[in-house]
């Protein structure tokens, strides 16, 4: 047992020394390692990094790093690879290649045109997209749900002799109803073949202005918008006449935004037209509160403009009598307040006043108030505080 213990105790003896051993030949050996690596580090060139940056791109994708150094292009040859992640190329086929694929979709090369007038030379009609053949004089109006058939529409020189038709059939039989659907229909015809000249305009301003004279209020909006359009694209047309509408109306509609544009962008040659200068006048009445002179400018209106001041008159009026009713101390005859309101008889100025409602009713409390501001019969208007 003893000579055991020994032998063990040898063999490990044994195997300690032999590991010590090898620990000291890798010590020595990591010491010669290092000291060729610095060796070695100072002679690598810029032309060994090249290629040592070069074969591992080709083994392995790189990302790059969020924070990156600035790189010398000058040291990286220009003949690199197409799609190496870091890799700048200066070769001009390349980057214009690259350019072409980052480019979005939506973009297009073509240079921008400038807008041309929505007229040809002779200011006679659009590129027509249907081209009509019909020779009828007469068409009724009807919705198109699909596009239109040529065989149905109307050329230029028909929709001219079916124009003039109907101006004859108003003047002689004043039949709206039928004037207004073969105007619709010319309306049609001229929107199908897209022809706008001085002759869609001659129809729309006939349409407006057989539609005023009728209260066809809607219908004369609509034909306005339009009339304005084709003078904004250079069509001549009765552009003072219609300017005045536009103004009336909108004051009507007490669309002050719309009237400032009107007369902002009147000319000084256009203020001193008759119709014009009218229409300037009534919005001047209206805001000073001067009823005679809306009054005056009433029975001196030019063309179809009473038509307009006739939708406004009424509030005028009332207007009118609170002002007289708060000045006047004594007993107003009924023929006076005829001649001031502009009635033609004395049973119109009754009825008016029996009819009147105040231009404010919130409560039933302010509606009697109001009422109480004044009496009258058939021969005198009673302010309240005469009564009293």
């Amino acid at each position: 047992e003893n000579e055991n213990e020994n032998e063990d105790k040898e063999s490990i003896v044994e195997s300690n020394n032999v590991r010590n051993n090898q620990l000291k030949a890798n010590s020595s050996e990591a010491k010669k390692r290092k000291k060729n690596k610095n060796k070695d580090d100072n002679s690598i060139t810029a032309g060994d990094i090249d290629s040592i940056l070069s074969n591992t791109l080709q083994n392995k994708k790189v990302t790059p790093n969020k924070k990156k150094k600035k790189k010398d292009t000058d040291s990286i040859e220009s003949s690199t690879t197409t799609g190496e992640v870091g890799i700048i190329t200066t070769d001009p086929v390349k980057m214009k290649e690259r350019l072409e694929r980052f480019k979005p979709k939506s973009v297009t090369t073509t240079e921008p045109t400038t807008p041309t007038p929505p007229t040809t030379p002779n200011n006679e009609q659009y590129p027509q997209s249907v081209v009509g053949v019909s020779q009828k004089l007469e068409k009724s109006y009807l919705r198109l749900t699909s596009e239109a058939d040529p065989n149905e529409v109307r050329p230029l020189e028909v929709l001219k002799k079916s124009l003039l038709m109907v101006k004859k059939h108003w003047l002689i039989h004043q039949h709206y109803d039928y004037v207004y659907i073969q105007l619709k229909s010319i309306r049609q015809d001229l929107t199908v073949q897209n022809i706008k000249n001085s002759f869609t305009v001659e129809v729309y301003e006939t349409h407006a202005r057989i539609a005023l004279e009728n209260k066809d209020m809607a219908t004369f909006s609509e034909c306005l918008s339009v009339i304005l359009s084709l003078y904004l694209c250079g069509i001549e047309g009765n552009k003072e006449e219609f300017i005045a509408y536009a103004i009336l109306y909108a004051t009507e509609q007490n669309d002050r935004t719309s009237v400032n544009v009107y007369i902002q962008n009147l000319t000084p040659s256009q203020l001193k037209q008759k119709s014009i200068s009218h229409a300037v006048a009534v919005v001047a009445a209206i805001e000073k509160g001067d009823y005679r002179q809306f009054f005056s400018l009433y029975v001196d209106s030019p063309n179809l403009s009473e038509f307009i001041m006739d939708l406004m008159i009424d509030r005028i009026r009332a207007r009118a009598l609170d002002t007289m009713v708060t000045a006047f101390s004594e007993p107003i005859e009924i023929n006076h307040l005829r001649t001031q309101l502009l009635f033609k008889t004395n049973k119109e100025c009754l009825q008016f006043l029996s009819e009147l409602s105040p231009p404010t009713t919130p409560t039933s409390k302010q509606i009697q108030e109001k009422k109480k501001r004044y009496t009258f019969d058939n021969t005198h208007l009673y302010p309240i505080n005469v009564i009293q």
